[in-house]
């Protein structure tokens, strides 16, 4: 089977990639199950890392696959594993699985009456703001405070309230796990978070990666999402403290170019995950999401990278 030039392109990355690690390791002693080993290697000055990382990252841009692609693709529901990996993981290409939190109990059981009644009296981890609905650990109005699930209930839509409420990545309560239902596309990875969100509406994330394989699963209200693939590291200038996490805006790319006009050059995808639907998204992805501005309520899985070397890969970046 003949490899797409835009597959032979990354083929041949992934493979420089692989070369470099057998290599670091040989002649750098690096020990390659060590990402961070990886990242800091011993032997070369700060200026040869600076070159080999630019070099990867111009090849990356290169890529020319996801020029096939003006939108997201939308997925069958009963696309087997098989086809999946083949098709998507393999790839690192995004889909749509319309309409597939629709068949969960949460779909239609989780009002704010029946969460009050079933969790209301757990003691949660809430993430709270005073300026604005931007939830991020950096920013110096951010918190997490201990509160009983009914509070925050109570709290979070309240329009006399202090704060900004949100009930951000923290694990599902037990009482809640039968009524979601994991994603066959994803059977036997190994399931490392799964994650419960829920919000008055209103809330953004800046754009920033995951080391995970993700499938983002909208339950009430809708997000808005702007993603990149991480070939487009090269034209996104990245926190230092936070090499994860950028400043820039997805939203508003003009703006944004006027003090990095490279960013003009970055493919970046639009979407909008209504309720009753899941996104897979592949590990290390940007993302920058806003959700509706009513509830707001989804779920997420996060599983351990599909690709090792992958692994290693995004590492190196996240050291630069």
């Amino acid at each position: 089977v003949c490899a797409k030039p835009g597959q032979a392109h990354r083929y041949i990355v992934m493979f420089s990639l692989i070369a470099a690690l057998v290599l670091s390791w040989v002649f750098y002693n690096t020990d390659i199950l060590n990402a961070s080993a990886f990242v800091h290697l011993k032997y070369i000055s700060t200026a040869e890392r600076d070159q080999q990382t630019k070099n990867l990252m111009e090849m990356l841009a290169e890529d020319k696959f996801y020029d096939d692609f003006e939108e997201i693709p939308v997925c069958d529901l009963e696309m087997d594993f098989i086809e999946f990996q083949q098709k998507h993981v393999r790839n690192s290409l995004p889909c749509i699985f319309a309409g597939a939190t629709a068949k969960w109990p949460a779909f239609t059981k989780w009002t704010d009456e029946y969460l009050k009644k079933t969790v209301g009296e757990e003691t949660v981890t809430i993430e709270r703001t005073t300026q604005d609905k931007v939830f991020v650990h950096f920013k110096k109005d951010w918190a997490r405070v201990p509160m009983k699930f009914s509070e925050f209930l109570d709290n979070y839509d309240n329009p006399d309230r202090e704060y900004n409420y949100y009930f951000a990545e923290q694990k599902i309560l037990e009482q809640l796990r039968d009524d979601v239902i994991e994603p066959i596309q994803a059977m036997n990875w190994d399931l490392k978070h799964l994650n419960y969100w829920q919000s008055k509406g209103g809330t953004e994330s800046l754009a920033h990666t995951d080391g995970f394989e993700n499938f983002l699963c909208q339950v009430d209200g809708f997000k808005d999402l702007k993603i990149a693939p991480p070939t487009q590291r090269l034209y996104i200038k990245t926190k230092d403290e936070v090499p994860n996490y950028t400043l820039m805006d997805f939203y508003d790319v003009e703006k944004t170019a006027e003090e990095y006009p490279d960013f003009r050059k970055a493919k970046i995808f639009t979407l909008r995950l209504n309720a009753g639907d899941c996104f897979y998204m592949p590990a290390n992805w940007w993302h920058h999401v806003r959700s509706s501005t009513q509830r707001n309520l989804a779920i997420n899985f996060w599983y351990t990278t599909f690709s090792r070397v992958e692994d290693f890969f995004w590492s190196y970046f996240e050291g630069h």
